[in-house]
């Protein structure tokens, strides 16, 4: 562990704390955002800089806060980043300064923005805890702004019922862990002798719900149809099941590994089929969306299981890919129905007639989450695929044709939603604003960029992808 002279972790953390309690004070509407927007610029660039720095430091390096306690035995450092958490917390800043450019205007209140800040500054502050149980209290308390951005009632009881659940696993993990050692719930710390009785159930039981793998999704359907499409897309753009996984069942406590990655690996390509098939009958876009993100991101958890470390490389980028251009999927869905409403997809619409860049944007966006060739999500894919192929052919094969159905799907919902002659019953469409086009332009640009030039992306998960294959080879 190298520890830093100042504690830029506790600052990247508190920076968009700080914002939400000052953006919630705002009254009017556009101050808000734009004190919204420089806050999380102040944030995207903090988290650069301690990426930069966490990579220079080279791999395998850990670098902690000076800040040091523990809520259960000997202090510690509280918060530490390395190369597994360095670039999901700089791109997590990055998604949510995009979304907070792109929100509709009527889904941007102050409250909604502040509630976007706390949202930002809980999940980055959950990648950087180095203790188990502030982990669990981050993970808890991100479920506050998420469910408070739900405007029905129902849709709020399904999320917290789910979720609630998966906190409440959580914490009878921490609870059994909490014993019988100086520093027991001190991450780096942890090993596989602890991973006795209900501690990796009770762990994965947490992971899948947070991820919304089946039968648990339910909660994401909910979660689109009714909150702003951007805070729902950023919530499970976070992949804090995946990481809580790999970060702590996976790294630390691999004794159990044996058990819980095939049950893992197979639910979550079940998962990815069922939801896949279940899209293609959908009629309102929410739902599709909802249903094309638990599908396509249930791929991160699929490549761990893997025998080398090209299939935990393969998740780790399809964590990167999916959550930019989903994140940026429900954007576009997003700023077309604040346009029009709910879109029902039963007939053609012809809305591209009067927003031709929502449509061309919208589309390219949905097929990067497909693997769509030159995108990121492309190469992503491909490394996943060729990394199930020997461990797990029917896996693979389960992927690919999952993929297909979602790639249908979006094409489906692009012409339904945007082709055809447009309806004389609706009102005129505008295209889209310039604050929500650089936003949208900027991740099509980013899986343009990386799809074309994969490699730097590719080197900084390949650290971790060996250490997760390293800890898997030797837990069987």
């Amino acid at each position: 562990m190298t520890e830093t002279s100042l504690p830029w972790l506790l600052l990247l953390v508190a920076t968009p704390a700080l914002g939400a309690l000052g953006v919630r004070r705002v009254v009017w509407r556009e101050r808000a955002r734009q004190a919204t927007l420089t806050v999380l610029t102040a944030t995207a660039a903090l988290a650069a800089w301690v990426a930069v720095a966490t990579y220079q430091a080279g791999d395998g390096a850990l670098l902690v806060d000076p800040l040091r306690g523990a809520l259960v035995g000997e202090a510690r450092p509280l918060l530490g980043v390395d190369a597994l958490s360095a670039a999901p917390m700089l791109l997590f800043a990055l998604l949510a300064l995009g979304v907070a450019a792109a929100l509709p205007a009527a889904a941007a209140s102050p409250a909604a923005l502040a509630r976007l800040l706390a949202l930002t500054s809980l999940t980055l502050g959950l990648y950087a805890a180095l203790d188990l149980a502030l982990l669990a209290a981050l993970w808890g308390a991100a479920l506050v702004p998420a469910a408070g951005s739900l405007a029905r009632r129902d849709a709020r009881r399904v999320l917290l019922a789910y979720q609630g659940a998966g906190w409440l696993c959580l914490v009878g993990a921490v609870v059994l862990l909490a014993g019988g050692a100086p520093a027991p719930l001190f991450i780096p710390e942890l090993g596989p002798a602890r991973a006795t009785g209900a501690v990796v159930p009770l762990l994965v039981c947490a992971v899948l719900l947070r991820k919304g793998v089946a039968p648990f999704h339910s909660w994401v359907p909910a979660l689109f149809e009714g909150s702003p499409a951007g805070v729902a897309g950023l919530f499970v753009a976070a992949h804090a099941g995946v990481y809580l996984f790999v970060r702590v069942v996976v790294l630390r406590l691999d004794g159990a590994l044996d058990a819980a990655l095939p049950v893992v690996a197979l639910l979550a390509i079940v998962t990815a089929l069922y939801a896949a098939v279940l899209a293609l009958a959908q009629r309102e876009l929410s739902r599709v969306v909802a249903l094309l993100a638990t599908s396509q991101s249930s791929f991160v958890l699929v490549g761990f299981a893997a025998s080398d470390a090209l299939g935990a490389v393969g998740s780790l980028m399809v964590w990167l890919s999916v959550a930019v251009a989903f994140t940026g999927l429900a954007l576009a869905a997003g700023c077309l129905e604040a346009r029009v409403g709910p879109v029902d997809l039963a007939q053609p619409r012809g809305h591209a007639a009067r927003a031709p860049r929502l449509g061309v944007l919208f589309l390219l966006l949905g097929l990067g989450c497909c693997g769509a060739p030159g995108l990121l999500g492309f190469v992503s894919d491909d490394l996943l695929f060729h990394g199930l192929l020997e461990t797990f052919p029917l896996a693979g094969v389960a992927m690919v044709a999952a993929t297909a159905l979602n790639g249908f799907t979006v094409l489906r919902a692009y012409f339904h939603a945007f082709q055809g002659p447009p309806a004389p019953d609706l009102a005129p469409v505008g295209d889209l604003l310039p604050r929500e086009r650089v936003a949208l332009t900027a991740m099509l640009v980013a899986l343009l960029l990386a799809g074309a030039l994969p490699g730097p992306a590719i080197a900084t998960r390949a650290g971790p992808a060996r250490a997760v294959a390293r800890t898997v080879d030797e837990g069987r």
